[in-house]
């Protein structure tokens, strides 16, 4: 009968051995489940802070970016504000011009008038002269006329 109760005694133990080494290896299947998922874990950890990284560096480029364009912008709205200065001085040059050229058919005119006018006078002179000459031959020939009568 003893030798029954230790036989039954080393079964329940081999029992209670076979139970703890199957709990044991289902503990260390878990344990190793729980260290890949550590490890996926981990990896996808890096990956973010590499990401989050190269998104910190994005934005610091495009932030650099968007200030270089607002330069460009404020560069070119001086440009064009200095262009429209421009323009409003050459279309006031370019008025000053127009005016001075209606001036100048004006004097030309004026000049033509004057041209004419003299000519005129001129042609009046030659007449007057030419009058003048003949009146004295008149006059000269009313004398001789009148001398040799008397």
């Amino acid at each position: 009968r003893l030798d029954k109760d230790l036989n039954d005694e080393i079964e329940t133990l081999r029992r209670s051995k076979i139970k703890i080494k199957s709990s044991e290896d289902e503990k260390k299947k878990i344990i190793t489940e729980k260290e890949n998922e550590i490890q996926n874990l981990e990896k996808e950890i890096k990956n973010l802070m590499k990401k989050g990284i190269a998104n910190q560096q994005s934005l610091e480029d495009n932030s650099k970016e968007i200030q270089n364009l607002r330069c460009d912008i404020a560069e070119k709205q001086n440009i064009i504000e200095n262009l429209k200065v421009q323009i409003k001085s050459l279309q006031k040059e370019d008025n000053v011009i127009t005016i001075l050229r209606k001036g100048l058919k004006l004097k030309e005119y004026e000049k033509t008038q004057l041209s004419d006018k003299i000519t005129e006078l001129e042609n009046e002179v030659v007449s007057l002269s030419t009058d003048t000459k003949l009146r004295e031959n008149v006059e000269y020939l009313e004398s001789e006329i009148e001398a040799k009568n008397y």
